[in-house]
């Protein structure tokens, strides 16, 4: 299930982002240095994460084939995120 993290969880979830454009920015929000929001699948082991830098992008990384967090991940999207991204136009 797809849920905030904890700062607490981001050693855990940090591994996912390796490799990613614009490390800084993801360095940054797991340092608490940058706005951002982070929500994965399990905290302790995750497989799935997506951060929100609460301006222009999103980072989606993990497994691509767990049909469950992806249509999670779609319910947040539309419950959620959209919303809230048209707010601050």
């Amino acid at each position: 299930m797809i849920e905030l993290a904890n700062s607490t969880d981001y050693t855990n979830i940090k591994p996912l982002f390796e490799g990613m454009y614009l490390t800084l920015m993801i360095d940054g929000v797991m340092a608490g240095s940058s706005t951002g929001v982070l929500w994965v699948d399990d905290p302790s082991h995750p497989q799935t994460a997506l951060m929100w830098d609460d301006a222009y992008i999103f980072y989606l990384v993990g497994q691509a084939d767990n049909v469950a967090v992806n249509q999670q991940l779609g319910e947040l999207f539309t419950t959620q995120l959209t919303a809230t991204a048209r707010a601050r136009d």
